[in-house]
């Protein structure tokens, strides 16, 4: 493997929890809801991703007594 595959793995593994959410973002929209809270750490990558939909990412404030970052993801 060449540095460049492995960068390409890297960031298809980064991107990876933007599926998952992209499929609480329906279950959420189908419910009513216009906004999720994601309570993980993310990369750029998945952040982007998200993005990409055309929906808004923020990112909250750290509670310095989690070890997660909070994400408030809407589509108002």
């Amino acid at each position: 493997m060449n540095a460049q595959e492995a960068r390409n793995i890297a960031k298809q593994k980064r991107k990876a929890p933007a599926d998952r959410i992209l499929d609480k973002i329906k279950l959420a929209a189908n419910g009513g809801e216009m906004s999720i809270y994601v309570y993980e750490n993310l990369h750029n990558e998945a952040i982007e991703a998200i993005k990409s939909q055309g929906y808004k990412v923020e990112k909250l404030p750290d509670d310095p007594r989690d070890q997660v970052t909070t994400y408030k993801i809407s589509w108002e």
